[in-house]
């Protein structure tokens, strides 16, 4: 016979009150989002190394890591430059996160899964 399970927050509660802020702040730091000012500093680059790398100026790379809207191509030349590579996934309810692959300018993706119709459904 199995033990009922027990609910995790009956867990924690009972976690010393240390224990579970340090928990709290390492779960926060797991989901953080970055800037790309924070990722270029993360890899210990200037923005004139970035701009060297980018094959433009250190005033553009400014105004990339500024703005709030850029073009894909933008965006993936600069974490090319940062040494990196650009993944952008699609997470849809119910799926595993969906891979994109933008060549060519046009999106394909490839093998994703697909939900399973309901019997019944048209």
């Amino acid at each position: 016979m199995t033990k009922p399970a027990i609910p995790a927050h009956e867990v924690f509660a009972k976690l010393p009150k240390d224990v579970r802020e340090a928990g709290e702040v390492r779960g926060r730091e797991l989901v953080q989002e970055y800037t790309l000012r924070q990722v270029r500093e993360a890899v210990s680059l200037t923005q004139a190394a970035v701009a060297k790398a980018a094959s433009t100026t250190q005033d553009q790379v400014s105004k990339i890591e500024r703005r709030d809207d850029l073009m894909v191509s933008t965006l993936e030349k600069h974490i090319a430059a940062l040494g990196g590579k650009l993944r952008i996934s699609v997470d849809i309810p119910g799926l595993a996160p969906i891979p994109l692959s933008l060549k060519g300018g046009k999106p394909v993706v490839t093998s994703a899964p697909r939900r399973s119709r309901k019997a019944g459904a048209a």
